[in-house]
């Protein structure tokens, strides 16, 4: 009987590789608004700290496209377009790319 446990997760775990995918997608699709919103944030208000991006993504993207992120997850986020030169990062701050 236990074999046959360990078989119906291995199993599971293809199903779970195709949630996975899915799951990636979905965060990926996410990303880009996110990405397009701190952006056009940036834009309209200039540098900005990590705390007040926060902030001001919890109080304008709720409904459909609820934002439930950490900190620390948007902070990577933020440093991942600093190293891909979409944002800087300078006192502080996160500014768009001059």
């Amino acid at each position: 009987i236990i074999d046959d446990d360990d078989d119906d997760d291995d199993d599971d775990g293809g199903g779970d590789a195709a949630g996975s995918a899915a799951d990636a997608l979905e965060r990926e699709k996410e990303t880009g608004v996110l990405t397009a919103f701190i952006s056009n944030m940036l834009t309209n208000l200039g540098a900005l700290p990590l705390s007040r991006i926060h902030t001001m993504l919890k109080m304008f993207l709720s409904g459909t496209r609820k934002y439930d992120q950490s900190e620390a997850q948007l902070d990577a986020l933020l440093m991942r377009l600093v190293e891909e030169d979409k944002l800087e990062f300078a006192a502080g701050k996160f500014s768009l790319k001059a």
